[in-house]
């Protein structure tokens, strides 16, 4: 069982509101590059998540399958730190699996490769 308290999600929303404020210009770039492939991305990662489902099911794997987009912030690190730009990130997205067991995460993490 997962407890979710939505530190995180308050973590993130005032890194990228801060990102926003110290730093306009690589913030609205940022934004802009990533809008534009945003609805690609987007069905991208339903694809995924559906592929994903799909395999879980036929292991007969009870499993919640979400996707979301990596946060602003996150990725302008990324980008600092590896001295890279936006075209040179790939992983703009994030999946989570959740299973009810051991077996059934080993089993998860076999039918997706």
């Amino acid at each position: 069982m997962q407890i979710d308290f939505g530190l995180y999600s308050l973590k993130w929303e005032l890194e990228d509101l801060a990102f926003k404020y110290l730093y306009p210009e690589e913030y609205h770039e940022l934004v802009e590059g990533i809008n534009k492939k945003r609805e690609e991305r987007l069905k991208f990662i339903e694809k995924i998540m559906a592929d994903i489902r799909v395999q879980l099911k036929k292991q007969k794997i009870d499993a919640e399958v979400t996707g979301r987009a990596k946060h602003l912030y996150s990725i302008y690190r990324k980008m600092k730190r590896d001295n890279k730009t936006l075209d040179q990130i790939y992983d703009l997205f994030a999946l989570r699996i959740l299973v009810n067991s051991v077996k059934d995460c080993y089993a998860a993490l076999r039918s997706s490769t």
